[in-house]
């Protein structure tokens, strides 16, 4: 699929055939079990639906005529009908010849995913969310519609479901969350879990070799299909798959102790291996039994390909009919990578024969699963070349009519925040015609989202060609200094940044000293020296130096420039030690001051620094201006929350120290102003619902939606708010900023003159004042 167009291509010629041309968005393309259709989502007709076509993109068929977003794509094995997950969280069933549609499934609080049917076509399995917004796997018998869902207390979600060939086992993903819009960081890694169909009869970890000359006498593997092994397919006895519920928990045993989270998992059509891609380590392969696991050697000549942090891919590595190879996608480029079985490892196979691992068996996986460098032949490119014309107002079009389709059915609120969202798009699309370039296009998409009334959007990017690389732009770079006019007629140097690039004893720089010229280039005040500063990436600064405005005893410095985003952090980092002094001076030392800069997972662990750094103060200052938001809300209400001291330990001849020992247990006030958005409102809010403090300052931006994106088929991103947020008495957040207990704002006229009267009505109040 390349820019909403659908190609086939010969995978040992690299010859292109364009199965669909339109102006519109095709996706998801899925060939039919019999190699004759290939079905896909087409926005053709104004909204998503499913079509079919041959390869050569004849006759194309519509299948659906149903108003939702379609997504999930799987053909019966007998190709006669095609599985589709809705976003009205139903499961469909179309059939290709009547059209006759049957819902089989209902999502509880989300969408049905990870649709898989059994080798034998009889039994379903998919993921479903229950109301805690926990996703299960579930499985179905067809035949009496009866559901049942896999659990283990080895895993509290699971998700990513596949049958095994021979229909004896389902391998799925399983792992430990906290669902929620505000929740981030908690959890284990996804790991990979089976559960048998059947009673297991022997220890599945067991290879009965207990001695040397057990392991002598070991006969040679069997090879499996693909492998040597070419007897007649026929004689092979269809698959039937036979489930026996009671018992099963116990049958369930994890396959995997990685230290990066499984994100997705493909057994081979033998079903001797599966291949896996996992955060932090790529590609892998390992026998079905969980041994052997091995790092798959994704990078290919010339550097392209997947590295060891990930193969680059976005949809899962597809096995050869002969189990010999995956293709995959890394960078845009299709490879296929030859794969070789890997060696059975006893000490994995141990670890995973218990379905509660038993003792010693999360350091023997841990150990089998601790990859060296990535092994087996490097892949190959499937080489191809795609020629394609734009229509560049057809596409305007498209973009517009998927930007609004989009927001209809994603956005949060279904009546659209009392918007007649179908009049907003007659009212704008008229303008279509007058549109000149993407600038105005997105222009226009924005007014009619504006019409919404509601934060966490926008559209930004697009326009790119498949395959144009990005403009290599000039950048301003930073020195790590301010510099200041001076009377004498040339600038000086204001301020050096912390631990900036000007910040070492051999950079010979202080504050105070005159910087007379930069790169040749001599400056006075009054000139634009930032146009000095716009280099390409890898230039460095030479500046003429001297203690005087003078030429005479100048010195030469070169200094390394850093970036507009490294520069940001230096100032923020001087802003926060400058309102940490000016509170330990206010206050002769006795409160703490902390700043939580935004509700992300660095920012907490910096939050759990300074609390400890703080707990000998007889109160805290928790200053949370200017966050834009983020997800922690939850983690730091967690700590915070801890109000009481429980027990207290005392070494010989030492210390009492209170627990809980990661809180703080004194008084706290919380400060915040109108650019504290997001999870920076929600923060407060609850800060102020658990009591455990005031909050000072003005009412918050007003912005509280939890959003996503979704990229268009110009490449453009559209920020989709899919999650309202609530207070504990049922108000919509969204547009109300979180009020102060006490009002007080932050005039210019305070900042010229160096007061902070937000720090000071903190320090009054937690002195005891009102």
């Amino acid at each position: 699929m390349a820019h909403g167009e659908i190609f086939t291509v010969a995978t040992d010629r690299g010859e292109p055939q364009r199965v669909s041309a339109t102006p519109w968005k095709e996706q998801q393309p899925r060939w039919s079990a019999d190699g004759k259709w290939i079905a896909f989502v087409s926005d053709r007709t104004g909204r998503e639906e499913l079509f079919i076509s041959d390869e050569l993109g004849k006759n194309p068929k519509q299948l659906t005529t149903v108003d939702c977003d379609k997504s999930g794509l799987l053909w019966t094995a007998d190709s006669e009908s095609l599985l589709w997950s809705g976003s009205d969280h139903k499961l469909h069933k179309v059939e290709i010849e009547s059209g006759a549609e049957q819902v089989l499934a209902t999502g509880e609080a989300g969408n049905i995913a990870d649709v898989q049917l059994s080798p034998d076509g009889k039994w379903l399995s998919y993921t479903s969310q229950d109301k805690r917004l926990r996703a299960h796997v579930w499985i179905k018998e067809l035949s009496t519609g009866l559901e049942h869902i896999i659990t283990n207390d080895a895993f509290q979600v699971s998700t990513g479901a596949k049958w095994a060939p021979d229909g004896k086992r389902l391998f799925f993903l399983g792992g430990v969350s906290v669902p929620g819009v505000a929740q981030l960081g908690w959890g284990n890694a996804m790991q990979v879990f089976a559960a048998a169909f059947q009673p297991v009869e022997k220890d599945p970890g067991n290879r009965d070799i207990n001695t040397e000359a057990q392991a002598d006498l070991k006969e040679p593997a069997v090879p499996g299909p693909g492998r040597g092994a070419h007897g007649d397919a026929s004689a092979t006895p269809p698959v039937q798959v036979k489930i026996d519920w009671d018992g099963l928990t116990r049958r369930i045993t994890q396959l995997t102790r990685q230290a990066g989270s499984v994100t997705s998992i493909v057994p081979s059509p033998d079903g001797r291996m599966i291949v896996m891609s996992s955060f932090g380590d790529g590609l892998l392969v390992m026998n079905e039994d969980g041994s052997g696991i091995t790092r798959l050697n994704t990078a290919a000549e010339g550097g392209r390909g997947g590295g060891r942090g990930g193969f680059g891919g976005g949809a899962e590595p597809q096995w050869t009919k002969d189990s010999r190879s995956v293709y995959y996608i890394a960078g845009g480029g299709l490879y296929n990578l030859a794969v070789t079985p890997p060696p059975s490892d006893t000490s994995a196979a141990a670890a995973v024969g218990a379905g509660r691992a038993g003792r010693g068996a999360a350091a023997a996986a841990a150990a089998a699963a601790a990859g060296t460098a990535a092994t087996g032949a490097q892949p190959r490119r499937v080489n191809f070349t795609l020629r394609m014309e734009f229509d560049t107002v057809a596409e305007q079009r498209q973009v517009f009519a998927e930007a609004w389709r989009v927001m209809k059915n994603r956005f949060y609120d279904p009546q659209m925040h009392g918007v007649n969202w179908s009049a907003a798009r007659d009212k704008y699309e008229s303008l279509l015609p007058h549109v000149a370039d993407l600038e105005e296009l997105h222009n226009l998409i924005m007014e009619m989202i504006g019409e919404l009334n509601a934060s966490h959007t926008g559209i930004t990017g697009g326009n790119r060609i498949p395959g144009e690389n990005a403009i290599d732009r000039v950048q301003t770079r930073y020195p790590g200094f301010d510099l200041v006019p001076d009377p004498s007629g040339f600038y000086k140097i204001s301020t050096i940044y912390r631990n900036g690039p000007a910040d070492h004893e051999y950079m010979r720089l202080a504050t105070g000293n005159f910087v007379l010229a930069v790169n040749d280039y001599e400056i006075t005040p009054g000139e634009n020296y930032w146009k000095l500063f716009n280099v390409l990436p890898g230039g460095k600064f030479e500046f003429v130096v001297n203690s005087k405005p003078t030429h005479d005893g100048a010195w030469t410095v070169s200094v390394e420039p850093i970036t507009s985003a490294a520069f940001v952090d230096l100032q923020y980092a001087q802003w926060v030690e400058d309102k940490r002094q000016m509170v330990a001076r206010l206050t002769d030392g006795t409160l703490g001051y902390l700043h939580i800069r935004a509700m992300d997972e660095p920012s907490l662990r910096r939050f759990e620094t300074d609390l400890l750094a703080n707990q000998d103060k007889k109160g805290l200052i928790i200053d949370e201006r200017f966050n834009s938001g983020g997800g922690i809300d939850q983690e730091l209400l967690e700590l915070l929350n801890q109000r009481v001291a429980y027990q207290r330990t005392r070494g010989r001849d030492s210390v009492e120290i209170v627990r809980p020992g990661r809180t703080y247990l004194g008084p706290m006030v919380v400060l915040q102003n109108e650019r504290s958005a997001s999870d920076a409102e929600m923060f407060p809010d609850g800060f102020r619902r658990l009591g455990l403090g005031k909050i000072i300052g003005m009412p918050t931006y007003g912005a509280v939606i939890g959003t996503g994106a979704f990229t268009l088929l110009d490449g453009s991103s559209i920020r989709t708010p899919g999650a309202g947020i609530y207070t504990a008495t049922g108000e919509n957040m969204e547009n109300f900023g979180v009020p102060p207990d006490i009002l007080v704002d932050n005039t210019p006229a305070d900042f010229l003159a160096g007061h902070d009267r937000q720090i000071e009505k903190a320090i009054e109040v937690l002195n005891g004042g009102k």
